[in-house]
């Protein structure tokens, strides 16, 4: 196994402890934090397997970021956990993708922080870890596409995926929990423990500070000091019946109640094209969704949903 040496930055810094208005609070993208601990205000995560870890090696260091299993082999995330960012500017993009074996994705609730305490990168053994065949992106801007996909070369097996969202958008005052491996605070550290926050809600869905946020995009938190931190970057919003509408990107400075999400229905086209082709590759039948049906059934969890209610 190689080593690698924990890095702490600054990327993700989401909502704003004073009342400043949005449009004056430079929003940055939730970092592909390491030595993190976990989602601010919220408690331990043992049932949501979906949502993934997703470890990433960027050369000079190695940082967290956080995922939903949408399909077996499927992983929804954002672009900037996949790729370097130029800058948190609208009209700036990323760098180079990082390559498939820069990543390395668990189901676990607890093993990146079990990686952490010992520095070391995990083996893949197709049960704890899982290795990247693919990374795929769309667009080159923080703003609307800040969302990735990793194709895994296993099928995770035991784990229901989440359905994306794809037929319908966020609504406005619609409540959600946000479920992630990242701060429990800003500027905090250590662990890697998946967390989950209940009682968010959409606050913003059009007219969002456009010089900040765009149509792809909606905006979602509370007034309490409870949502996603660093370390959260891709994590999902999921709604009452535990699909994914929102993917964490970005937000204000000095709190973690406020956060910038990617539109999984804007999206909706990409995500199914790629999401074919795993299923191709995957050797499965595609589920409901990904052909262009509803997604209001899980069809592996023989309900609605898998667990979004908290």
């Amino acid at each position: 196994m190689r080593s690698f040496t924990l890095f702490t930055a600054s990327l993700f810094v989401v909502g704003c402890a004073s009342h400043e208005p949005l449009e004056s609070v430079e929003l940055r993208p939730t970092d592909v934090g390491s030595q993190t601990s976990e989602i601010q205000g919220g408690t331990n995560d043992t049932t949501r397997n979906f949502v993934v870890g997703i470890l990433v090696d960027q050369g000079t260091g190695a940082g967290i970021c956080t995922g939903t299993l949408i399909a077996p082999n499927l992983v929804l995330t954002a672009r900037h956990c996949v790729a370097p960012l130029v800058n948190t500017d609208c009209s700036t993009g990323f760098g180079t993708t990082y390559g498939p074996t820069a990543f390395a994705v668990t189901t676990s609730p607890t093993a990146p922080a079990q990686v952490f305490s010992t520095g070391r990168w995990p083996s893949f053994d197709n049960r704890t870890w899982y290795a990247v065949r693919t990374v795929f992106t769309t667009g080159n801007s923080i703003c609307g596409t800040d969302i990735a996909l990793l194709e895994l070369f296993a099928n995770v097996s035991g784990t229901c995926p989440a359905m994306p969202r794809v037929d319908i958008p966020a609504g406005l005052g619609e409540s959600y929990l946000a479920v992630g491996y990242g701060l429990t605070a800003p500027g905090t550290q250590t662990s890697g423990t998946r967390r989950v926050a209940t009682n968010l809600n959409v606050t913003c869905v059009s007219n969002c500070a456009s010089n900040v946020i765009n149509g792809f995009e909606w905006l979602g938190g509370t007034s309490a000091a409870r949502g996603t931190c660093e370390g959260d970057s891709g994590g999902p919003a999921l709604d009452s019946t535990g699909r994914v509408f929102g993917i964490v990107s970005r937000g204000p400075a000095n709190a973690c109640n406020v956060t910038v999400y990617g539109s999984v229905s804007a999206h909706a086209q990409w995500i199914r094209q790629h999401a074919t082709g795993a299923a191709t590759r995957g050797g499965y039948t595609a589920a409901p969704w990904v052909t262009g049906g509803s997604s209001a059934t899980n069809p592996c969890s023989g309900t609605g949903g898998t667990g979004g209610t908290g």
